[in-house]
């Protein structure tokens, strides 16, 4: 067995299926004519994700999850797993207070490197015995993200990739994600992103860029990649659940934008928040299959 096919046999046998919750939202649809690239966030979006975004959850969780890490990875943890997190979590605030002092608004971790440091400190201080040196700490990560942000396919999320890819709409994702991500798909939506319709290059993840949502990076990169392609933003159509991390960017940009309100994990109206005060997406939908009800490219204008 590869190691990549450990991963996803990894993935697969922590997954479980899960529902998303109602929201007290009503559904905003409308036809969006001239469309002709839809691009979408991943967690809290195309997948149910059970803290709501990556990265985050309940503290007595990824304590448990931490320990089982370790341990798993044939390591002896001598402290407190709570302290492991802390140490975690101090890690990848000291990245983004380095990378924020480099001019980057919003910085992205690299979470096998975010790990590797964090066993390295704990090794140093007593806290940790084993040999980190040759040791799978990517799959430590994927051990420990699975089980503190178990996920799974939002309903609809598969049939209306293929759909609008078979409608010859050009797809992409720009999510905060880490390198973990794109191994979700063949496992959970069943099939390589490519085969789905998203190619390498329509790919914009925060760990790859360095910057996460709600920096504007991914957008500016997404918008040159379909440029080159003869596609200018008001032709695009971004869907993702968070007002602040996504539809605020992307209408900056001048991509049209979809709320996904699906699922109450999930969805991050941000009332109250100044920075969203004046957005307004151009349609909200309560399912990802609304989206082909919507989505008409020029010639079905």
């Amino acid at each position: 067995m590869t190691t990549r096919d450990n991963y996803l046999t990894i993935i697969r046998q922590a997954s479980r299926s899960t529902e998303p919750l109602p929201t007290v939202e009503s559904a905003f649809v409308k036809p969006l004519h001239n469309i002709e690239a839809v691009l979408l966030d991943v967690y809290g979006t195309l997948l149910i994700s059970s803290s709501g975004d990556i990265g985050s959850g309940d503290h007595d969780v990824h304590a448990a999850a931490f320990r089982k890490a370790v341990v798993d990875s044939k390591l002896i943890l001598r402290c407190d797993s709570e302290v492991g997190v802390e140490c975690l979590r101090s890690t990848i605030e000291d990245c983004h207070s380095r990378s924020r002092q480099a001019g980057i608004d919003f910085p992205e971790v690299d979470i096998v490197e975010v790990w590797r440091t964090t066993l390295r400190s704990l090794q140093q201080r007593g806290q940790l015995d084993g040999d980190i040196d040759n040791m799978d700490i990517a799959g430590l990560s994927l051990r420990y993200e699975l089980a503190t942000n178990p996920v799974w396919p939002m309903p609809g999320a598969a049939e209306c990739l293929t759909e609008l890819a078979n409608r010859g709409i050009h797809l992409g994702l720009i999510s905060n994600a880490q390198w973990f991500t794109p191994l979700l798909f063949p496992v959970l939506l069943g099939g390589e992103l490519d085969a789905l319709g998203i190619g390498t290059e329509m790919q914009f993840w925060s760990w790859h860029a360095g910057r996460a949502k709600p920096s504007a990076h991914m957008f500016r990169l997404a918008t040159d990649v379909l440029r080159n392609r003869g596609i200018e933003p008001e032709r695009v159509l971004f869907v993702g659940n968070d007002m602040l991390n996504d539809i605020v960017p992307a209408a900056a940009s001048g991509f049209r934008t979809a709320l996904f309100a699906g699922d109450r994990r999930s969805l991050r109206r941000r009332d109250g928040d100044p920075r969203v005060a004046t957005a307004k997406p151009d349609i909200v939908i309560l399912q990802l299959r609304d989206l082909l009800s919507c989505v008409r490219r020029q010639q079905e204008s």
